[in-house]
């Protein structure tokens, strides 16, 4: 499996990561994010760009454009 996690750490934008493999996709919450332990064990950190001065997405929302993502990769199959 290919661990993907969505992180203000994060190198390359989410809709640009190959997420067509079998892939986990993991979420922090949105005041700590994940543990650094945990992102060290991740194979990508990606983030959702966004307009303005914010720095995080509610955690449902990033979930959903995240899994949105990966489905749309596979082609909504």
């Amino acid at each position: 499996l290919h661990c993907v996690a969505a992180s203000v750490n994060g190198t390359a934008r989410h809709d640009r990561v190959d997420m067509q493999q079998a892939t986990v996709i993991l979420m922090g919450n949105e005041q700590a994010g994940l543990p650094p332990e945990v992102e060290a064990g991740c194979d990508q950190l990606v983030l959702i760009p966004m307009r303005g001065g914010a720095d995080s997405l509610n955690l449902a929302q990033a979930t959903a454009i995240m899994v949105y993502e990966a489905w749309r990769q596979r082609d909504f199959q």
